[in-house]
């Protein structure tokens, strides 16, 4: 007995059987056509993520540019992002840091006033 298209799913177990019976039949359509779209589907569906670029948590480094900005440290917006993106670290380049800071902040601020 199939799923209908708008039927709800009954509880969490039922979901995951049926997301599993779905990563089995992409499974199959990937081997029987050789197209690897259908097997990189179903890991997708295995793994329960989200495919892409993990999200990362930069709740401390704009409490940072704030604190700088009310104490005055920094004089602009800019200048807060810039020094809190050197103090970051990882791989990524400090001008990423500071745009990738804005965006978050460009953010809050569009779902604060809705």
């Amino acid at each position: 007995m199939g799923v209908s298209g708008n039927a709800p799913i009954a509880d969490e177990a039922q979901a995951t059987r049926t997301a599993g019976e779905i990563a089995d039949w992409l499974e199959q359509l990937g081997t029987a056509t050789g197209d690897r779209q259908f097997a990189r589907a179903a890991r997708t569906l295995r793994q329960g993520t989200s495919p892409g670029r993990p999200l990362i948590n930069d709740d401390q480094a704009l409490s940072e540019a704030q604190w700088l900005l009310e104490t005055g440290k920094a004089k602009t917006l800019n200048g807060a992002l810039e020094r809190v993106s050197r103090s970051v670290g990882g791989y990524a380049k400090p001008r990423s840091v500071v745009e990738r800071l804005r965006r978050k902040i460009r953010q809050r601020k569009n779902s604060s006033t809705k």
